[in-house]
C-alpha cells in the first residue's frame, strides 16, 4: 500500500475549513507521565520521536462505557507522533476504561453526551486552551470510528509533514447530487474531508477565523 492511501485531500486557505473509581462522568484530569518520560519511553521502544508538536484531540463514546482494545492501540501507535493526546468522552467510563485511556492519554475528559463529536471538540479544545494550543505546529481532531494502524504511521506523517498546507484528513467523502439531506442553498453535497481525521496547521487553528467559527458555533443536536 502506497504512503498515498493513507490520506486523500488537503488543502490551502481557510475557505477550505468546511465545516475513577466513581463510574460517574467528571472532567477530569489525568496526566499520566510528563513529556520528558513519554519521549524517554518512545526512545528506548526504538520508535523515532515527530519533530512536529501535535496534539491529538480523540473523541470516544460508548453506551456502556467500555474502551475496546483498539482505542488504546491506535493512542499508543500516535504516542511517537502526538506531544499530548486528549481523550475526551461523550460517555461514562467504567474504571478498567478510565485506565487503559489513561495509560495512553494525557488527559481524559468525561462529559455529557450533547452536541455529538463536534460539541466534544469544542469542549475539549476550550479545557485545553487557546494560548496552549497555539504552542503547537498541529492539531488532529479525530474519533473512535477510525480503526488502525495497518501500516506504520510514520508514512503518512512523513509525507504530510513535506506539505505546505493549513489542513489535511485521511479519507474524503464524494460529492453527492443531489444533496440527501435537503439543505436550502445547497442543491448537492460537496467532497468534503470526512470528520473522523481532521488535521489542522497552526497558521489556521489560531486564526481569527478558526476562533469565530468555535465560539459562533450553536448547539448541534441532529
Amino acid at each position: 500500500m502506497s504512503p498515498d492511501g493513507w490520506f486523500s485531500r488537503v488543502g490551502r486557505g481557510r475557505s477550505g475549513m468546511i465545516p475513577c473509581r466513581n463510574h460517574e462522568p467528571r472532567q477530569g484530569v489525568a496526566v499520566s507521565h510528563g513529556r520528558l518520560d513519554r519521549l524517554r519511553s518512545i526512545a528506548r521502544e526504538g520508535h523515532q520521536v515527530s519533530a512536529v508538536r501535535r496534539a491529538i484531540f480523540y473523541l470516544f463514546y460508548d453506551s456502556q462505557g467500555i474502551v475496546d482494545d483498539y482505542v488504546p492501540h491506535m493512542l499508543g501507535s500516535l504516542r511517537p507522533h502526538a506531544e499530548h493526546i486528549f481523550v475526551v468522552s461523550n460517555s461514562r467510563l467504567t474504571p478498567a476504561s478510565r485506565t487503559k485511556l489513561e495509560s495512553v492519554a494525557d488527559t481524559v475528559f468525561v462529559r455529557e453526551n450533547v452536541g455529538f463529536d463536534v460539541w466534544g471538540y469544542k469542549q475539549a479544545l476550550e479545557a485545553f486552551g487557546r494560548e496552549k494550543l497555539a504552542e503547537y505546529d498541529e492539531i488532529i481532531l479525530m474519533n473512535y470510528t477510525v480503526f488502525g494502524p495497518v501500516y506504520p504511521f510514520s508514512e503518512m506523517f512523513d509525507r504530510v509533514e513535506a506539505l505546505d498546507v493549513d489542513f489535511w484528513g485521511v479519507t474524503s467523502h464524494a460529492k453527492v447530487d443531489p444533496n440527501p439531506y435537503g439543505t436550502p442553498g445547497f442543491p448537492f453535497l460537496p467532497e468534503h474531508i470526512q470528520s473522523h481525521w481532521i488535521a489542522v496547521r497552526n497558521r489556521l487553528f489560531t486564526s481569527l477565523e478558526f476562533e469565530e467559527y468555535w465560539d459562533t458555533m450553536p448547539m448541534i443536536t441532529s
